[in-house]
């Protein structure tokens, strides 16, 4: 298995994050942002040296030209450096564990660096609890989850005997009250597996208990030639395991959706920026501080994780060309759509917040997500406010106005507004920027990926037996199926090399995430003191996150294990990875 993870070490050793961003030798002549440059940065309006910022511009244009994407058939692409990386991976051939809980032993010891504090607390040893396995659609992996209207027809029945026991009403009053949640992942049945690997295509229904409050799993579908349904009143295994290939679906969508939501669409914001706009302008500024290292993934992606005989090949149940396929399908639903995608909205479209029916008691990708969104939206507003007295000042910013044109034209991503003419509209796109770099990406890849989405055996790349015609599995069972010590082990090594904790407490953390010494001295006084208040109110709540702990009922926020995703001294600032 040697080569097995060719991607880990240069993800695992990415920039030394020992050394500030200031020092970064080659930011510093491209975006002319030297330790010497005091020039104040200025919107495109009447400005003096206006031939001059346009020739940057032309320049800079031919330099940055669309090219084929290469992940999808979506959004353009750009030239990319060339990377070639390699590491080793233990290999301990087909060793198979004889109890679910030994899988545990692979996160003791030797995963220092790469984990130094190990899954989240609660996620390892309390894999098997009802309430984990719902509260991850609403933290880990909240972008599935939606909330069915009283007038949709469900995808599939489950037995009223069933969810009477369980929820104290019938399915169809579940709709009617506003307390029945869907998550569809049918579409992979579409992909072909990998020989010798399996995978179910589940769609799955939640639902709100009516007493207690808690947001539960009422059944799970896994389709792809199996004709179960199994429940929570299914034997502990029968139910363990369609937990399983559930979450393997959702880890699946999760990682390729990640891809399109967040990089494809703030590399094509960003190119367009790039193409538009000179190193003078404010707004194109914040923009490519927010992309540091912005377009290295997807080439590094086709070279190092989804190539032939590359980690996606030899961990997941499907290939990485499948994982092109699937991507395109995920680009034809709207993966990279913007103005649809904005935090609140996306959300409320998926009636998690401000529905009709009983809100969710807890729903910690919102709570978290907003103590950031809403400093990041309340800067923006002083940013975007301190250069452009009124609305009809953004009219005469003609690097501004292209920019826009630029994005909902030849950059091609989807829903961009084709006409800013409001700041209170140029205030919400740089929020979605900023939310999509820091709050969705941490969230659906970087250290969560490895804390809590991809932790074995409760969350596997793939199974290895066919999926069972009938109930009735035992322990035996579900450990034939999953995979053996040394497939866990790339597993874990590939999540791992997607976290960046080192990043913790360093100067490319979303606390961070306007203090730029570089640039930050040029912004307006009202800028500069807007980033020191966003700095603030970060400190502030990664203290909260850092405190958390249990409660009297072993949960933290309704949840059996601790959420740290989103702590401002560790979630990165920029798509790191």
């Amino acid at each position: 298995m040697k080569s097995q993870l060719i991607l880990a070490n240069f993800l695992a050793t990415d920039l030394d994050p020992t050394k500030k961003l200031v020092n970064s030798p080659s930011l510093i002549p491209f975006f002319e942002i030297g330790p010497t440059n005091t020039t104040p940065f200025a919107p495109a309006i009447g400005y003096a040296n206006t031939q001059n910022r346009q020739a940057q511009v032309n320049t800079r244009r031919d330099a940055f030209p669309y090219g084929p994407d290469i992940i999808t058939d979506g959004l353009g692409g750009l030239p990319y450096p060339d990377i070639v990386n390699s590491a080793d991976a233990k290999a301990f051939a087909d060793l198979q564990f004889d109890r679910i809980e030994d899988f545990f032993k692979l996160y003791e010891g030797d995963w220092v660096t790469s984990l130094p504090d190990g899954p989240f607390p609660g996620v390892i040893e309390n894999g098997t609890d009802d309430l984990t396995f719902s509260m991850e659609r609403l933290s880990i992996q909240p972008f599935t989850v939606r909330r069915l209207p009283a007038f949709e027809t469900p995808a599939f029945e489950v037995d009223d005997s069933i969810v009477q026991k369980l929820t104290g009403s019938t399915q169809e009053e579940l709709l009617k009250d506003h307390r029945l949640f869907y998550v569809d992942y049918r579409d992979q049945g579409s992909l072909n597996l990998t020989a010798g690997r399996f995978a179910a295509a589940c769609d799955a229904f939640f639902y709100i208990h009516s007493k207690s409050g808690n947001f539960l799993p009422l059944a799970i579908r896994p389709n792809a030639g199996s004709e179960l349904i199994y429940t929570p009143l299914d034997s502990t295994y029968d139910w363990l395991y369609a937990k399983m290939l559930f979450n393997q679906n959702d880890l699946w969508f999760g990682q390729f959706f990640h891809l399109l939501y967040t990089h494809e669409v703030i590399d094509a914001t960003y190119l367009a920026s790039l193409r538009t706009m000179s190193n003078a302008h404010p707004i194109f500024n914040i923009l490519s501080r927010l992309g540091l290292q912005n377009f290295a993934i997807r080439q590094s992606a086709l070279r190092n994780l989804i190539n032939p005989g590359g980690p996606v090949d030899r961990v997941f149940a499907w290939t990485g060309a499948e994982a092109g396929r699937y991507s395109v399908n995920l680009f034809k639903k709207g993966a990279t759509s913007w103005s649809s995608h904005y935090f609140e909205p996306e959300l409320r479209s998926r009636g998690l917040i401000d529905s009709p029916g009983p809100a969710l008691k807890h729903l910690p990708f919102y709570t978290d997500g907003k103590r950031i969104v809403e400093p990041i939206r309340t800067f923006m507003r002083s940013f975007v406010r301190s250069y452009y007295l009124s609305d009809n000042a953004l009219l005469q910013d003609e690097e501004l106005q292209n920019w826009i044109a630029e994005c909902s034209g030849p950059a091609q991503v989807q829903l961009f507004p084709k006409s800013l003419t409001r700041r209170d509209e140029l205030v919400e796109i740089l929020t979605h920027y900023a939310y999509l770099a820091s709050v969705a990406h941490g969230v659906l890849n970087t250290n969560d990926l490895s804390l809590a989405q991809l932790v074995v055996p409760w969350h596997n790349t793939a199974f290895y037996q066919p999926l069972p015609k009938k109930k009735g599995m035992t322990e035996k069972d579900v450990l034939a199926a999953l995979p053996t010590v040394g497939q866990a082990i790339g597993s874990i090594q590939l999540a791992a090399a997607f976290g960046r904790p080192s990043f913790a407490d360093g100067d490319r953390t979303t606390m961070e995430m306007f203090e730029d010494e570089l640039r930050l001295k040029r912004y307006n006084g009202v800028v500069q003191k807007a980033a020191g208040k966003f700095r603030e109110e970060m400190a502030a709540f990664s203290e909260e996150v850092r405190g958390r702990q249990f409660d009297r009922d072993g949960l933290s926020d309704g949840m059996p294990f601790i959420w740290r995703c989103l702590d401002p001294k560790v979630l990165p600032f920029y798509v790191a990875i």
